[in-house]
């Protein structure tokens, strides 16, 4: 039979009865059912958009990004994330499952100040597909802004007197570990 609006979810059955040459009918034979399903998800996800916490941050301890991405026939069943010091690469922290978070703070980094790390960002959807990797554009580690003024210079001159009327002389040091004098 063709030409019917069948939903799916639903079972449909067949009911069939015979007729003989003298006119009598038999009993009706009904079949097992046929339940409508939707066709199997044969395309994997769509590549994770990934945007991590901006272009540079001072902590070398901890990374922060979230992402999207979907699967409209058989949905999102899991996200992975790593990151790496290279867009895609997982040599920082490898492959880590976070069921369907869409964002993530990887906290107990050891960081280093002047590297750029990635987000690489993969989703499964109900067929066991992988999508492609997502990444993100990378977040530098950059040295924290100096809040601390230079030490007080410690100031000698020549001594108490002089018998130059053109000429002074002093020294001085000072410091600033932070960002130098």
């Amino acid at each position: 039979r063709t030409g019917l609006s069948l939903t799916l979810g639903a079972t449909y059955y067949f009911s069939v009865k015979a007729q003989n040459g003298a006119g009598l009918w038999s009993g009706v034979g009904y079949s097992n059912g046929i339940e409508v399903v939707a066709q199997p998800d044969t395309t994997p996800p769509i590549t994770p958009i990934v945007t991590d916490d901006g272009a540079t941050t001072t902590s070398t301890s901890e990374l922060y990004a979230s992402w999207t991405s979907s699967d409209p026939e058989s949905g999102i069943v899991e996200y992975q994330y790593a990151i790496g010091t290279m867009a895609g690469a997982s040599d920082v922290v490898g492959w880590t499952p976070v069921e369907t978070n869409t964002e993530v703070t990887r906290t107990g980094l050891s960081l280093t100040v002047g590297n750029t790390y990635y987000f690489a960002v993969r989703a499964r959807n109900g067929e066991d597909l992988w999508s492609a990797i997502g990444k993100s554009d990378g977040i530098e580690v950059v040295a924290p802004p100096d809040a601390s003024p230079p030490t007080t210079p410690i100031v000698t001159d020549d001594g108490a007197t002089t018998y130059s009327t053109s000429y002074l002389h002093a020294s001085w040091t000072s410091s600033d570990p932070e960002s130098g004098i």
